[in-house]
C-alpha cells in the first residue's frame, strides 16, 4: 500500500512537472504570437520606428489606411485562431502521450500554473519590451534585405549607366548621320540647281550669239 502510494505520488509529481513545462512552453508561444500581433498594430505602441539606423538611415513607418487596418485585423484574427488550434492539438497530444488519455487535475493545475508563472514574470518583461523587440527584429530584416539587394542594385545601376551611355552614343551617331544626310541632300540640291542655272546660262548665251 505504501509503495503504491509512493509510486502514485511520484507519477503525479512527474506529470505535474511535465504539465508545468508544457504550460510555460504554451505561454512562450503565446508571447511570440502576441509580439507578432503587436507588430500588426494590436497591443502596445511601437516606439523608435523612425530612429536612424547605421548605413540604412531613418526608415519611417507609413500611415495605415482603412484597408491596411482591415488587413491587420484579419491577420491578427488568423494568428489568434492558429494559436487556439495549436494549443488544442498540443493539449490532446500531451494528454494521450503522458497521461494515457486520462485528464488529471494536477496536470491541468500544472499547465495553468506554468502558463501563469511565465506570463507574470517573463511575459511582463517581453510585453514591456515588445516595441524594442519588434524594432530590433525589423532592423535585422531591413539589414538583411539591404545587403541582399545592394549588390543587385549596384549591378543594375552599373548596367543601366552603361546602357545609357551606349544609347546616348548611338543616338548622337544617328542624329549626326541624319544631319549629314540632310546636309548632303541640301548640297546635292544646291549643286543641281547651280548646274541647271549654269547650263541654262550657257545655252542662253549661245543662242544670243547665233542670233547675232
Amino acid at each position: 500500500m505504501g509503495n503504491s502510494l509512493f509510486v502514485e505520488l511520484l507519477f503525479g509529481a512527474k506529470i505535474f512537472a511535465y504539465a508545468f513545462i508544457f504550460g510555460a512552453a504554451a505561454a512562450l508561444v503565446f508571447d511570440a504570437f502576441r509580439i507578432i500581433r503587436t507588430s500588426f498594430g494590436c497591443g502596445v505602441k511601437i516606439r523608435g520606428s523612425e530612429r536612424k539606423l547605421p548605413i540604412i538611415g531613418a526608415v519611417k513607418r507609413k500611415k495605415r489606411t482603412a484597408a491596411g487596418k482591415t488587413v491587420s485585423v484579419a491577420i491578427i484574427g488568423i494568428f489568434d485562431f492558429a494559436y487556439m488550434i495549436l494549443f488544442a492539438v498540443s493539449s490532446v497530444v500531451f494528454v494521450y502521450h503522458f497521461l494515457y488519455g486520462i485528464v488529471r487535475w494536477y496536470a491541468v493545475f500544472g499547465t495553468a500554473f506554468g502558463f501563469a508563472l511565465y506570463m507574470s514574470t517573463i511575459g511582463k518583461l517581453t510585453a514591456a519590451a515588445a516595441g524594442e523587440i519588434i524594432f530590433l527584429a525589423g532592423s535585422a530584416v531591413r539589414y538583411i534585405v539591404y545587403f541582399t539587394l545592394y549588390p543587385i542594385k549596384a549591378a543594375a545601376s552599373l548596367v543601366g549607366g552603361l546602357l545609357k551611355k551606349l544609347l546616348t552614343r548611338a543616338s548622337s551617331k544617328i542624329s549626326r548621320s541624319r544631319s549629314e544626310m540632310r546636309l548632303s541632300r541640301y548640297e546635292r540640291r544646291t549643286l543641281k540647281i547651280r548646274s541647271e542655272r549654269l547650263l541654262s546660262a550657257v545655252f542662253s548665251g549661245n543662242g544670243d550669239k547665233k542670233d547675232v
